[in-house]
């Protein structure tokens, strides 16, 4: 979509991902109730304890990590101390919700008032032709599982309306934008998803584009870095989003969607390059982990993963 400020396209991904906190200190429970970072936060906090029992641990901790690819090691060896406690208490922030009304807003903004369809099902012509376009590329296993579909396929099929927005029916559906291109809206309790095409961020080739051509980076963006993140955040002014803070760039590249039938037809090149901004929980002024963890050390399959993981939004902007 279009921003009067800026003329850049915004994509936007609202995730409302499940957050945990787990405290634990040598003195009794606090009498008050305990605050994560605040923002309402609290009225959804309960502690309970943890089960009875001795938490045993060994006196010392003793490991040695090879590091793939190369001669140096990693050793551990400390000393483990165990919290003069027998019981502690565990503290849980429940996961946010989407409530009808927020999503009804959301989709009125990015929408602006246009009938957003969906098709229950797909029609013969359109199984017909990704039988073609998976033989075509080698797929044998869905070509043949939608050629089992077409004897039962109906020749046409009527566009419904989406009304409810409710986040418990998982509501998703397009519309034609005013700039002639097919936008999505996709709802479910844990994520509002606003997409006009497709966003790919990194590399989006098949084996054989690398093998013919080469594997090719995004290169050079046309839109500087700071205004990508500036175009976004008076996207999530306009929304009313005060409580996010910048927290990474990415590199992406956007394909157009071509229709709004079941199937997307994508357009074969990219129609533009930009940046997926993205922003997480304002925690005292740093962004908070985002649902990707982080990443502390890789071996093998060893992967560090922190349990904190706040609600997210990823706007793309070219």
């Amino acid at each position: 979509m279009s921003i009067d400020k800026k003329t850049n396209r915004i994509l936007l991904a609202l995730f409302a991902i499940v957050f945990l906190c787990f405290a634990a200190a040598c003195q009794p429970t606090p009498s008050r109730t305990a605050v994560v970072y605040g923002g309402g936060l609290e009225e959804k906090l309960g502690g309970s304890p943890a089960p009875a029992g001795a938490y045993d641990a060994p006196e010392r901790w003793q490991e040695t990590l090879d590091l793939k690819g190369g001669d140096a090691k990693i050793v551990f060896d400390a000393a483990v101390s165990v919290p003069c406690v027998t019981a502690f208490p565990v503290y849980k922030v429940k996961q946010a919700a989407f409530d009808t009304a927020q999503i009804k807003s959301l989709v009125e903004y990015f929408t602006g008032g246009r009938e957003v369809t969906a098709y229950a099902e797909p029609t013969k012509a359109e199984l017909e032709e990704q039988v073609i376009l998976a033989k075509k590329n080698n797929k044998k296993e869905i070509a043949a599982e939608y050629e089992a579909r077409i004897a039962t396929a109906p020749e046409t099929v009527e566009a419904e309306i989406i009304t409810d927005w409710s986040a418990d029916r998982s509501p998703s559906g397009w519309f034609l934008t005013k700039d002639g291109e097919y936008a999505g809206i996709n709802v479910d309790p844990k994520r509002f998803l606003y997409m006009n095409g497709l966003v790919v961020g990194g590399y989006f080739q098949t084996d054989e584009d690398i093998e013919a051509n080469g594997e090719k980076e995004i290169g050079e963006i046309a839109i500087p870095g700071k205004d990508a993140v500036a175009a976004a955040q008076s996207v999530l002014d306009d929304l009313g989003f005060d409580d996010m803070v910048f927290s990474r760039l990415e590199k992406a590249l956007r394909y157009s969607r071509l229709s709004n039938g079941t199937f997307a037809g994508l357009s074969e090149e990219p129609v533009s390059k930009g940046y997926i901004v993205k922003f997480a929980r304002n925690i005292d002024g740093i962004a908070g982990i985002t649902d990707e963890g982080v990443s502390l050390h890789f071996y093998e399959d060893f992967e560090y993963r922190a349990p904190i993981y706040p609600e997210e939004i990823r706007i793309f902007v070219d």
